[in-house]
């Protein structure tokens, strides 16, 4: 378990620090994970999931999400929310 290398800042606010702690509540944390979606774009995404050895802690303000060594170079300067994404809820980002 090792903190993070690069510099960013990741804030998590309203309905997304309550669904992050009922991960916690539930003993998970929360992942973030980047996928591919196109030829030349990413989206983020958050999950529920366990912690492995050799996963990154990412400080999100009152939180710490996880994330893989490889994930970390592609964080940036972000919020992340939680709502309505079309008829879908979902972890909604903000990029700076």
């Amino acid at each position: 378990m090792a903190l993070y290398k690069h510099e960013y800042t990741i804030r998590v606010q309203g309905a997304a620090l309550d669904e992050i702690r009922s991960y916690e509540e539930q003993g998970y944390r929360g992942r973030i994970s980047v996928i591919r979606s196109g030829c030349c774009s990413m989206r983020f995404e958050v999950y529920r999931d366990k912690m492995k050895s050799n996963d990154l802690e990412i400080p999100a303000g009152e939180v710490t999400l996880i994330c893989a060594p490889s994930v970390e170079p592609l964080l940036m300067t972000m919020t992340i929310d939680y709502g309505r994404d079309g008829i879908f809820k979902n972890f909604l980002f903000k990029f700076y």
